[in-house]
């Protein structure tokens, strides 16, 4: 994580411009998901969070890594904001108080990307839906936690951005993380 972060502060002139992260397969959501959680500048980074093909993570990573493989399709972009968009510390206080979704091991993909979209046509602006899931227990039961509560938001956030009859009303959204010990 150590090297992401600072990959990540080089490319977006100390976390001041907005950058896309690619996070391909389960191992590189978790990652992506970690760097979503740290607090640069002491503010709270926000991402907008979309599932990506295979041709887009080669087309991005095939010039430096020409032998690069994509293997599954739980591939994302967190379209990192720039910083002066990001938020205030001070919202992890309201969070508190907010509705918490559970992603456990056996979460289903579907049911909780309609429960993620149900709670945020019910918000009012700038409204919270939190999920929670554990970073316990061993590597790969992490990744699949992550990788659920990923392809669960992504879902939803494609059903608010490109939904299938436009008359509808929509509520794009962004995303923020953090991660509690406990």
């Amino acid at each position: 994580l150590n090297e992401v972060v600072a990959q990540f502060e080089a490319a977006s002139n100390s976390f001041s411009a907005a950058l896309d992260v690619l996070a391909v397969g389960q191992k590189g959501t978790l990652l992506a998901l970690e760097l979503l959680a740290q607090r640069p500048q002491g503010k709270v980074p926000c991402a907008v969070l979309d599932k990506v093909g295979e041709e887009e993570v080669l087309a991005a990573v095939r010039p430096a890594r020409p032998n690069f493989k994509v293997r599954g399709f739980h591939n994302y972009r967190l379209g990192f904001l720039e910083a002066e968009d990001w938020l205030d510390p001070s919202v992890e206080e309201t969070w508190a108080g907010a509705e918490k979704l559970l992603v456990a091991s056996q979460t289903t993909v579907m049911p909780l990307a309609k429960a993620i979209a149900a709670r945020m046509k019910a918000l009012p602006e700038n409204g919270t839906v939190l999920l929670e899931t554990s970073l316990r227990g061993d590597r790969d039961r992490k990744r699949l936690r992550a990788s659920h509560l990923t392809q669960a938001v992504a879902r939803a956030y494609v059903w608010q951005v490109r939904p299938v009859n436009e008359s509808m009303p929509v509520r794009p959204f962004h995303c923020a993380a953090r991660i509690l010990q406990k």
